[in-house]
């Protein structure tokens, strides 16, 4: 029996071997949140926020290869978008720290 899903063709886990690589999947990711968690806790959102950009080139690139979607102008004109304005809110940071020394980070 077949359900509906995004992805045709989907059926429900039928081996261990499957339940097994969905466990390990979810057990990397949940560790990859974690660690995104603590690096913001510990440093400054603007400065981790443009290392999370790589995803939408990683959304991009696999939506390519996995599912032949190629992406509109409109998308990667947004993306273009999202990048350039974290970077530029980085880098603005940057300048203000600099210009102001006594401003420190607390990290507990």
């Amino acid at each position: 029996m077949s359900y509906p899903s995004a992805v045709s063709g989907w059926k429900p886990l039928a081996s261990a071997p499957e339940f097994a690589c969905y466990a390990r999947s979810a057990q990397a990711h949940l560790g990859a949140h974690m660690l995104v968690h603590r690096a913001l806790k510990i440093s400054d959102a603007a400065t981790v926020a443009p290392l999370q950009y790589t995803l939408l080139l990683w959304a991009i690139v696999f939506g390519w290869m996995f599912f032949g979607d190629v992406p509109r102008l409109t998308t990667l004109f947004g993306a273009e978008l999202i990048i350039g304005s974290g970077l530029f809110i980085l880098f603005r940071e940057q300048q203000l720290k600099k210009r102001r020394p006594d401003a420190r980070l607390d990290i507990p």
